[in-house]
């Protein structure tokens, strides 16, 4: 990263970062070069995460209502521990800067859609949607285009999408999906097998065509989180749950691919070097 002078750009840009003062050195360059004034929340042409998966979900989720959506490029920095959404080091960013607007290759990915209750507004989510009851246990039917296919008991349910199995879903021993496929993979929290439910106690993943249908049993409570995001907090406080269906969106994110990093390359170094 260079710190000489250069001509402003006129694009209009965001920039959320993760607390680290190596990550505010990089902001600071980046508004050098683009221009304070052009810095614009409401309605980015260029959005930058600069930290990690986490913080490029939240830069994510401050426009994934928006209209506009599908033309916000998103620029996601590596300066965290897991950076399965980057593919931008430090080192390249005075040379993206020089070439930002000519720069035209991109990688897209899907989101899963979610409606709560048959609601007619869709959520969405990029990683995972967890449904979960503590301390006590969910009781659920799970259905696979219209057909039940098992009824539930235990602490949850986490419904995951390829760039989202390395997260949670991994950290319940569900299965790494390669990101070039379209899945949806369901896997169990703590599920309880006896002679009234039986479930097949291991992860099952779905092609991206499927719609998934959860059903909550009237005499379970039963709380929903996706993207790190409680969706309980706030307005949300008190809605209760009684169905949720889940499938692909159509909607697709566009992130900027400035070098190729293999996808089981960013496995291997997140979760077996050293």
């Amino acid at each position: 990263m260079v710190n000489n002078m250069k001509k402003s750009l006129n694009v209009k840009y965001a920039i959320y970062v993760k607390e680290y003062e190596r990550s505010y050195k990089i902001k600071d360059y980046i508004i050098q070069r683009l221009g304070k004034d052009n810095i614009d929340y409401d309605n980015p042409k260029y959005v930058f995460s600069i930290g990690g998966d986490g913080t490029y979900l939240k830069a994510l989720h401050n426009y994934i209502y928006s209209d506009n959506i599908q033309d916000i490029v998103f620029i996601n920095i590596n300066t965290g521990n897991l950076g399965f959404y980057s593919n931008l080091d430090e080192e390249d960013i005075d040379n993206l800067m020089d070439n930002i607007i000519d720069h035209q290759e991109y990688v897209y990915h899907d989101l899963i859609e979610f409606r709560i209750n048959d609601e007619d507004k869709a959520r969405y989510c990029m990683n995972e949607i967890c449904l979960y009851s503590f301390p006590e246990a969910v009781k659920l039917d799970c259905y696979v285009d219209g057909n039940l296919f098992e009824s539930f008991c235990g602490s949850g349910l986490v419904v995951s999408s390829p760039t989202g199995s390395t997260g949670l879903n991994k950290s319940l021993n569900g299965a790494i999906i390669d990101e070039r496929l379209k899945t949806l993979q369901i896997t169990e929290v703590a599920g309880i097998k006896n002679k009234f439910y039986k479930t097949l106690g291991v992860s099952t993943v779905l092609d991206s065509k499927r719609v998934i249908d959860l059903i909550i049993s009237p005499e379970s409570s039963v709380k929903i989180s996706y993207d790190n995001i409680d969706f309980h907090s706030g307005s949300e406080e008190n809605f209760e749950i009684k169905k949720i269906n889940v499938r692909y969106s159509d909607i697709k994110i566009k992130n900027l691919k400035y070098k190729h990093k293999d996808f089981f390359e960013r496995v291997k170094k997140s979760f077996l070097e050293k």
